[in-house]
């Protein structure tokens, strides 16, 4: 059974999927259950695809077999509380039980940010199949996924794309939230444990957007390494004043993985009118990137690799050699001393080989 917590600004659908119901359109199968106020945990609706008025914070279990448990939590809403004094807010909840089980596991914390064609439960599980999948190659973490309102469709493109920008504040939310219970610590109660940040397809997207909306509001940096994984976003969104480039605030190092043979991408690229994607080509001006930026081309290790996805886009879940080279990143490995890495002779850019 893998733990993992979420947050997420899906619309909650009270009774979906209850008999004599007509969920509408674009409501896919999701999380059942509400915890409410003083009471006990109850069936009272999934979150599908359309949007809430705030964000809700929450935990479930995954089972081995990829399915969500009968017990997950959804912790008091953060929406328009009428008494925050008399609750523990849901994200008050969450990070008090995180910031638990950092110190008392000394384990680090990844918050993970997913694609498009993605449900509410698919985020979770495969959110949890990143858990396992990390564990295996010896790097335990928790799992925290912000889960925007993806309709999980693969030819919802434009729609998903539409949300992705829509859950901006969303997601600046949650970060200045989580910025603001660690900065209302005391310092005997501060771990040494680490907080990181992966993005993938348009999750990276999603993320520009939110940090578009949050400077010059600079909030502390929370995370230690930062990964970006197949973005599908322009070529030169991690420049300065642009949503991306403001990561350099945001952390210690940021690791952009990227594919020339996505297919996804190229699709992004070539028949849904999108620029060159970040994820495909990797940064148009890489030597104009702060130091901190790390580029690593992928390629070579994803190319033909026995049990690779077809669209050769979600490496950073079934490639071992990615898998490898994350892990020493998480680590705080040096770049230029990373196994398997070749470096180019210009800027911080590496082939990543076998």
């Amino acid at each position: 059974m893998a733990e993992v917590y979420f947050f997420t600004n899906r619309n909650l659908v009270p009774d979906y999927g209850k008999s004599g119901t007509n969920p509408p359109p674009g409501f896919g199968g999701g999380l059942v259950g509400a915890k409410k106020p003083g009471g006990s945990l109850k069936n009272a609706g999934y979150f599908g695809g359309g949007f809430s008025g705030g964000i809700r914070f929450g935990r479930a279990e995954v089972t081995d077999y990829g399915t969500i448990s009968e017990k997950p939590e959804i912790f008091y809403e953060d929406v328009e509380d009428p008494n925050p004094d008399k609750h523990i807010l849901g994200s008050q909840e969450l990070f008090d039980n995180l910031h638990k089980i950092m110190q008392e596991k000394e384990t680090d914390t990844m918050f993970y940010i997913h694609g498009f064609n993605t449900t509410f439960e698919e985020s979770l599980t495969k959110a949890a199949a990143l858990k396992r999948w990390f564990e295996d190659g010896g790097e335990k973490m928790n799992w925290l996924v912000f889960s925007w309102p993806s309709d999980g469709k693969l030819l919802a493109y434009r729609s998903d794309r539409d949300d992705a920008k829509d859950s901006a504040t969303a997601i600046k939310r949650g970060l200045l939230k989580a910025a603001d219970f660690i900065k209302k610590m005391r310092k005997e109660q501060l771990c040494k444990q680490k907080i990181h940040l992966m993005a993938h397809s348009m999750g990276a997207y999603a993320l520009g957007q939110a940090l578009a909306v949050m400077y010059p509001e600079k909030p502390m940096q929370l995370f230690d390494q930062i990964l970006l994984i197949a973005a599908d976003t322009d070529t030169d969104a991690l420049e300065k004043r642009r949503g991306l480039g403001f990561l350099e605030h945001l952390g210690q190092r940021v690791s952009i993985y990227y594919n020339a043979e996505d297919k996804v991408l190229e699709w992004s690229d070539r028949y849904k009118g999108n620029p060159a994607r970040l994820g495909a080509k990797g940064p148009s001006r890489p030597c104009k990137l702060p130091r901190m930026f790390t580029q690593i081309d992928c390629t070579a290790v994803i190319d033909h690799q026995a049990g690779a996805d077809f669209f050769e886009h979600s490496y950073h879940r079934n490639n071992e050699y990615v898998r490898r080279d994350m892990i020493n990143v998480l680590r705080g490995v040096r770049d230029d001393r990373i196994h398997k890495r070749k470096y180019k002779d210009w800027g911080r850019f590496y082939d990543l080989m076998k």
